[in-house]
């Protein structure tokens, strides 16, 4: 057996030092403080103790990581049986990197096992080795060992209590009281969204007629019925007043769709999905339109004013909920990341991702609020049968639409190489051993089955091409 030499390498082990010369008999305490050296002093290789390392490595192309070694003695040659170096930092970080910062050649990584740990911010995947842009590395003899996702980040849900309710309607003026009664006056909803609804106001009492009771607002467009929210005429010789008529409802806002595996894309970070859409929020309710007015001729004494009664205003329509937001993406669990423009080979190495995180939950919407009832018209004298008669009531404003409820975030996938313009080969010694997808969130509304998200992908290999996409070996 060939021993490793001083002038090839650096030697690591716990027993070391940092401040030593990272040789046999002195050897370094971290792999990050071997491989500084390393790269500083133009040596080509770290030869790392079979122990356990809790921190995260970032090697220069170019630079071999060769674990396993018996540091027991100063020869630092292989056991009898086989051994590793386990690197396996905190969680959140990727124990090997190989980043292409040297540009000298291949980077040979040997007898080490790669342990990331279970992702625990949300939607954030576990990753045991990442090569970045540029770099080059044959890995042989090691295990790639990748943790759990994490579970996606639920989506924000609107507030529990019900939109702002419909203003309070006004109420008309007795007959006689003024030669001109003023209607009931208009109710306004102010809407935290900038919005507004008023229920219109209500029909004057005058001499010889009552005034018609105005629209409530938003008014209806051209395709709505004409009829919502409209005042009621008021008293003629010929007929009586007419109560307003009730606003229309606020359009009920639509929930977001749930992400789907086509979304999914690569970044040194993981696979990452869409967020589930958003809803949208409920539309304002039309408020109700004003009643009719009544005119004063033949009720009112002579001396009094001759103002018939006037009519109720109608009600404020109730303000639309808000929506709920999308869910968050699962986490995904990942061996190896290889991104565009770097290459490398898998040799007599097995590769474990762990399971996909489930995909956050998409936010309930707001109810929308409710319409207020429509203002009493003002007495209008006495009927034949001695009862007290009303001008007319003004309409009930509408009710706020409920808003939207968010979509779900898609599943965490679990894969054993993720690639994207990179040149990746998979001899045929290497095994996998794959976790579960992880859950596609649900809608906001869990029986909105369009909301849903799908769930992860589970393969061998993916690439934007699909998953388990052919790669030969070399």
């Amino acid at each position: 057996m060939v021993l490793p030499q001083d002038a090839c390498g650096v030697f690591v082990a716990h027993r070391g030092d940092d401040a030593d010369e990272g040789t046999r008999k002195a050897p370094v305490r971290t792999l990050r403080r071997a491989v500084e050296k390393a790269r500083n002093e133009g040596k080509r290789r770290v030869f790392a103790c079979a122990e356990a390392f809790d921190e995260a490595v970032t090697l220069p192309s170019g630079i071999d990581l060769w674990g396993g070694r018996d540091c027991t003695t100063d020869e630092w040659g292989w056991p009898d049986t086989l051994s590793v170096t386990e690197i396996a930092p905190e969680p959140g970080r990727v124990p090997l990197t190989v980043a292409a910062t040297q540009g000298i050649g291949t980077s040979n990584i040997s007898a080490v096992w790669l342990v990331a740990a279970d992702a625990i911010e949300a939607g954030a995947s576990s990753i045991a080795m990442l090569a970045t842009d540029g770099a080059d590395a044959v890995v042989t003899w090691s295990e790639l060992i990748a943790g759990n996702g994490a579970d996606g980040k639920p989506g924000e849900d609107a507030p529990l209590e019900r939109a702002q309710n419909g203003a309070r309607a006004n109420h008309g003026e007795r007959a006689c009281s003024d030669e001109l009664v003023e209607g009931g006056a208009i109710a306004v909803t102010a809407c935290a969204d900038g919005t507004r609804s008023a229920g219109g106001s209500g029909g004057v009492g005058e001499r010889d007629a009552g005034g018609a009771g105005e629209t409530g607002e938003p008014a209806p467009s051209a395709e709505q019925a004409s009829s919502e929210g409209r005042g009621g005429r008021g008293e003629r010789a010929t007929g009586a007043c007419e109560p307003g008529m009730p606003g229309r409802d606020g359009a009920g806002g639509t929930s977001g769709n749930g992400a789907l595996q086509s979304s999914l894309h690569l970044s040194s970070s993981g696979l990452h999905g869409a967020r589930g859409v958003d809803g949208t929020p409920g539309g304002t309710a039309q408020g109700g339109g004003g009643g009719g007015g009544t005119r004063g001729r033949g009720v009112c004494g002579r001396g009094e004013p001759q103002g018939g009664a006037s009519g109720g205003s109608g009600g404020g329509g109730g303000c639309g909920g808000r929506a709920g937001k999308g869910g968050g993406t699962g986490g995904s669990s990942i061996a190896a990341v290889v991104v565009v423009g770097a290459k490398v080979e898998f040799d007599q190495t097995t590769l474990h991702a762990g399971r996909g995180g489930n995909g956050g939950a998409g936010g309930r919407g707001q109810q929308g609020g409710h319409g207020y009832p429509g203002g009493v018209g003002g007495e209008a004298g006495m009927t034949a049968g001695g009862e007290i008669a009303y001008a007319c009531h003004g309409g009930h404003g509408g009710k706020g639409g409920h808003g939207g409820h968010g979509g779900g975030g898609l599943g965490g996938s679990s894969v054993g190489i993720a690639r994207d313009g990179s040149d990746v080969r998979i001899m045929d010694s290497v095994e996998f051993t794959l976790g579960a997808p992880g859950a596609g969130g649900p809608g906001g509304d869990p029986a909105d089955t369009r909301s849903a998200a799908e769930a992860g992908l589970t393969g061998q290999l993916w690439s934007p091409e699909g998953i388990n996409a052919a790669t030969p070996p070399r």
